[in-house]
């Protein structure tokens, strides 16, 4: 039916009807902040902050490294599901998680958080130094170098 299905809560799901990470367009990813009395993978996804590094790994050990770009928090009605599962554009990844206040009537949370990432480069390096020291976004990244 094309819904996205959420994993248990040590694991992360990817909608598939959607690009890989990596791939043109919005790359979705979701995972439980708990469930179960578990933590989840995404427990602390709203503790990120733009400028924040992070990687994928995909299920052929192959890694992709991002930087956080943006991190909002939408009324589950509110959440802008056209412009989150894109087809098309730029190669982004989107995470998603419950937060908000806990509704243990409808065990549900009342929002959802995303994170929005763009695939790490040397051009996204440039236009996150504008706002943090670069050698702190390079520091996180093991020193990396750029030319």
């Amino acid at each position: 039916d094309g819904a996205m299905e959420i994993p248990r809560a040590e694991e992360v799901g990817w909608y598939r009807f959607g690009p890989t990470p990596g791939g043109e367009g919005s790359a979705v990813l979701a995972a439980h902040i708990a469930a179960e009395g578990v933590d989840g993978v995404f427990r602390n996804l709203d503790d990120l902050d733009p400028g924040d590094p992070f990687e994928v790994v995909d299920a052929d050990g192959d890694v992709q490294q991002y930087l956080v770009v943006g991190l909002e928090e939408y009324e589950k009605r509110e959440l802008p599901a056209d412009a989150l599962f894109a087809r098309d554009g730029a190669p982004r990844l989107v995470l998603i998680t419950c937060g908000g206040e806990f509704n243990p009537q409808l065990r549900s949370y009342d929002s959802n958080v995303v994170a929005y990432a763009l695939p790490f480069d040397d051009e996204l390096l440039g236009a996150v130094a504008d706002r943090y020291e670069p050698d702190a976004v390079i520091d996180r990244w093991g020193g990396l170098s750029v030319d």
